[in-house]
């Protein structure tokens, strides 16, 4: 017996069956296709967030044994996105020296050049690359 066949008894498609037998047949397969795509989506999710095998591993058979519940738990013990992509958004190269620096940072510690300008409307430092101030909306051509 196949995959098809099985769920096709389970649904009783083309038998004489009662209405009720077959609602819930394709209940169980709108359920087991949900519970395929939690397994999934949790394997993909999980790859990118950690290169430890064994967290992968016990993420994936929590969501797999779980079903929905198991997706409630994953959702809590996941661990977060590594820091290296937190820190690539804090991080800017300076436009003379080229080394990388603090986002924070106005002047560069390697050279010393000023790597922000003042917005021409509310004088915050900003992104000499922003054509817009992040503060005042003001254009900065």
């Amino acid at each position: 017996m196949n995959i098809i066949d099985m769920f096709a008894d389970m649904a009783n498609i083309g038998g004489i069956g009662h209405g009720i037998e077959k609602f819930g047949g394709i209940l169980i397969l709108i359920m087991t296709l949900l519970w395929i795509l939690i397994i999934i989506g949790v394997a993909r999710n999980i790859s990118k967030r950690t290169d430890m095998i064994w967290m992968q591993i016990l993420c994936i058979i929590i969501a797999t044994l779980g079903g929905p519940l198991g997706l409630i738990i994953y959702l809590i013990i996941r661990p977060s996105y590594p820091e290296y992509i937190e820190e690539y958004y804090t991080i800017i190269t300076c436009p003379k020296c080229e080394k990388i620096q603090n986002n924070t940072y106005d002047y560069c510690t390697q050279c010393g050049i000023l790597m922000k300008k003042k917005c021409k409307e509310c004088g915050k430092m900003i992104d000499p690359s922003v054509e817009y101030c992040g503060y005042c909306g003001a254009p900065n051509l």
